[in-house]
């Protein structure tokens, strides 16, 4: 991750979330990285924010996209684990809505969940948190806002250890604050579901080398679409074709990175707005 490119965009998704009355804060890799070296980790991949459920505008997306903002994807609901990711100058942001229980404040992360060896949806962890306060936080000349305790927020999803770097981190299993939970969330749906897990692959323990190929590939290539870099996309394509070569999808997506980005945005907002209205479960 470039320091100043993130630093930039972090303020800006900060003004936007401020405008919607939106509390936020960094977390994760991103406040890992600040707190502990002053600079974004350069290996991390994305930015994550957070925010309070009871916070979130339904014209969120509406003033992101007016700023020139791409919507990734958005896993779970307002009711549990709602998740938004998005895109801008080829740079991913994730944020986590985080819910207030009782004793202790909680977000959710979506794992891929495979039935042999297809994608069927996505199972929620669970991560949990002292209750914690925000405040504005400087890091050398960059400004953000923060938990407080900070480092009390650290210690309880990286451990004793994070002033180590470990650049093979895995969000499903390392976090020492995190949770199994048997709910299903399938993409573009608006129901979560409850299911048994025992006979089903999780996250990146899929056992056929091709479809686990298949999968990052289309995915990845879907990722680099939305960014608008179809070149990296295409090359993604060759992936899939060589796992899968009379895979239908594989030559869809292909097809995809052919398109106009505005072609190919309004056709993605087009397929969301009919698997909402028929209920399509994919």
């Amino acid at each position: 991750m470039n320091h100043n490119k993130g630093t930039i965009l972090i303020n800006e998704i900060g003004q936007i979330l401020e405008s919607c009355n939106m509390r936020w804060w960094l977390t994760d890799g991103t406040l890992l990285g600040l707190y502990r070296d002053g600079e974004l980790i350069e290996y991390d991949e994305d930015i994550d924010l957070g925010c309070f459920i009871e916070d979130y505008k339904s014209n969120l997306m509406e003033n992101f996209t007016n700023n020139g903002w791409v919507e990734l994807h958005r896993f779970g609901n307002e009711k549990i684990g709602l998740e938004i990711a998005l895109s801008k100058n080829n740079i991913k942001v994730d944020i986590f809505f985080y819910y207030k229980s009782h004793n202790y404040y909680w977000h959710g992360t979506w794992q891929e969940v495979y039935s042999r060896g297809k994608l069927i949806g996505r199972n929620m962890i669970k991560y949990i948190y002292s209750p914690f306060t925000l405040k504005k936080s400087l890091f050398g000349k960059f400004q953000a806002m923060t938990p407080h305790p900070t480092e009390k927020y650290i210690l309880e999803k990286y451990g004793k250890n994070w002033k180590i770097p470990y650049k093979s981190w895995n969000w499903r299993i390392d976090p020492i604050n995190s949770s199994k939970t048997n709910y299903i969330f399938y993409d573009n749906s608006e129901i979560i579901y409850e299911l048994d897990l025992k006979n089903v692959s999780l996250g990146n323990d899929i056992k056929s080398i091709n479809e686990e190929n298949y999968i990052k590939a289309i995915y990845n290539g879907r990722l680099l679409m939305a960014k608008g870099d179809k070149k990296r996309a295409r090359n993604n394509f060759l992936k899939a074709l060589k796992a899968y070569p009379l895979r239908l999808t594989t030559f869809g997506f292909y097809f995809s990175t052919l398109l106009p980005n505005f072609i190919y945005h309004s056709i993605q907002r087009m397929w969301i707005f009919i698997q909402k209205r028929i209920k399509i479960n994919i």
